[in-house]
């Protein structure tokens, strides 16, 4: 939802803007003949600034950053010639942080835009380097109560990055320590009231990191349990949000809604027929 009410909703097939007074919806497609329209159909991502600018991250296409008065799209691409361009056309996730800065996840690094020059700012896997990113593939961007950037990749785990030293701290799956993550592929993050970090992920289930456990690599695992009905559905985790009272909603991939209730500590499960 934007600053006017405006329900956005991205899809492999465009973008949907659904008016509520109006109840109707726009629909926006790329036009190869209008170097304005949307760059590609596959919407991957969608956020709005601070300053009520739609940015839409796409699947092929690039970044897209929509002009609402005008119906324009402006398009940035990766461009194998300039090294300040967008780093990949996949674009997973959007985030702008507290400082104002935009983060721009992609499935071949991070990127910070600066708005003002138009360029962007790498951040890569470095083999050579452990205090690089872990992956290059960022599937997730999350700011913490404390200003943290978490980012979720699949494949290298979960990543606290630090922007000013341009170093990362990894936590990764290690078979020798029962409490590391339990998947290196991570989808999701979320903060619950207590300022614990919920990391989804696909195929090792729930991961819970207590910041004060934030430098020990120990997580509290929950899993699906097929003897247990207050487990987890499925151990591949889709999306994790928490909601005004606390409750935290996650969705799985072929397991349904997972409805949590922090008082009780059980899992509710909803289910498609």
């Amino acid at each position: 939802e934007d600053h006017l009410g405006n329900i956005w909703i991205g899809t492999e097939d465009g973008l949907n803007r659904y008016d509520r007074d109006k109840e109707k919806f726009t629909t926006y497609r790329n036009d190869p003949d209008d170097p304005t329209s949307l760059s590609t159909n596959y919407i991957r991502s969608l956020y709005e600034d601070r300053q009520g600018v739609l940015w839409v991250g796409t699947y092929g296409g690039g970044l897209n950053k929509f002009d609402q008065e005008s119906n324009k799209f402006i398009r940035y691409r990766h461009d194998a010639d300039n090294p300040k361009s967008l780093s990949h056309t996949n674009v997973l996730c959007i985030l702008e942080d507290r400082q104002g800065r935009l983060w721009i996840g992609t499935d071949g690094g991070l990127n910070y835009f600066d708005r003002q020059k138009g360029e962007f700012i790498h951040f890569l896997h470095d083999p050579k380097n452990p205090k690089s990113l872990s992956h290059d593939s960022i599937w997730r961007l999350y700011e913490d109560r404390s200003g943290n950037l978490w980012i979720a990749s699949w494949g290298g785990g979960l990543n606290l990055f630090d922007p000013e030293k341009n170093q990362a701290i990894r936590y990764q799956n290690d078979d020798a320590n029962p409490y590391s993550l339990s998947n290196n592929v991570t989808r999701s993050i979320c903060e619950d009231r207590d300022g614990n970090l919920w990391v989804g992920t696909d195929g090792g289930g729930l991961d819970i990191l207590n910041p004060a456990d934030k430098d020990k690599n120990r997580f509290l695992h929950y899993k699906s349990n097929r003897n247990d009905p207050n487990s987890l559905s499925s151990n591949a985790l889709l999306s994790i949000f928490r909601d005004r009272s606390g409750i935290i909603w996650i969705g799985t991939n072929f397991g349904g809604i997972n409805k949590y209730n922090p008082d009780r500590r059980k899992f509710a499960h909803y289910k498609g027929q």
